[in-house]
């Protein structure tokens, strides 16, 4: 049970790290406004967990976007609460604030991550949960499109840091809440793991994330998926 348990929480970790975003929100004016997103986690094939997605404009090119995840059954727990603030370029998401209040297990995690105070040379930084919006960005560019063209970034999380590689792999046609979506799907992977994550961004719904799976040394550990969408 341990193991299994261990095995929900990447799951659930893995959501906010790519988790979270949606229609009518990577382009030039990305959002257009507030929307209110509702996805669902599946491990090992069992509906396990609810997270919403809130977006915010704060003025002209300022957005922020807060993940609530929680789990459905009472003895798995954990809970993540999470906010990334950041600009809109039209070109790229600069991260500025990434704050978290998280639980696992019987440890609380409460936090905050400043980015201008935090600069750094090498790959550039983004939280997890502006990465997202960043990777849809860059899909928007006709030469990036291309199967095996890779992206690096250092990703801040609730306990650490870590180097990620994003590599666009096939164009693929997938059933969806939403209907049958035309997408990109893109593999994650962070150094020193064993484990990877498939992306699925909508092409013509302005690279919508619809899909996240999970693999372990191959295998199909979890998924997620977008059931709806609501503009405010």
């Amino acid at each position: 049970m341990q193991n299994k348990r261990a095995s929900l929480l990447i799951m659930l970790t893995l959501l906010l790290s790519v988790p979270n975003t949606y229609a009518d929100t990577l382009t030039a004016a990305p959002f257009g406004g507030r929307y209110q997103a509702e996805y669902r986690v599946y491990w090992h094939g069992v509906y396990t967990a609810k997270a919403h997605y809130h977006v915010n404009k704060v003025n002209h090119n300022q957005y922020l976007a807060h993940t609530h995840i929680a789990p459905r059954f009472r003895f798995i727990p954990f809970e993540y609460d999470e906010k990334s603030h950041f600009t809109d370029t039209g070109t790229a998401i600069k991260p500025l604030t990434f704050t978290y209040h998280c639980r696992e297990k019987k440890e609380a995690l409460t936090g905050s991550f400043h980015f201008e105070a935090e600069k750094q040379a090498g790959n550039p930084l983004q939280d997890k949960i502006s990465l997202v919006f960043q990777i849809g960005r860059l899909l928007e560019q006709s030469t990036s499109k291309t199967p095996g063209t890779k992206w690096s970034f250092q990703v801040v999380e609730a306990k650490k840091q870590k180097k990620v590689t994003i590599e666009v792999l096939a164009e693929e046609t997938i059933k969806t809440a939403l209907g049958r979506l035309r997408t990109l799907k893109v593999k994650q992977s962070a150094e020193a793991s064993e484990r990877s994550t498939n992306l699925w961004f909508a092409i013509e719904q302005q690279f919508l994330l619809v899909k996240i799976a999970q693999y372990r040394k191959g295998h199909l550990i979890g998924y997620t998926t977008i059931q709806r969408l609501t503009h405010q």
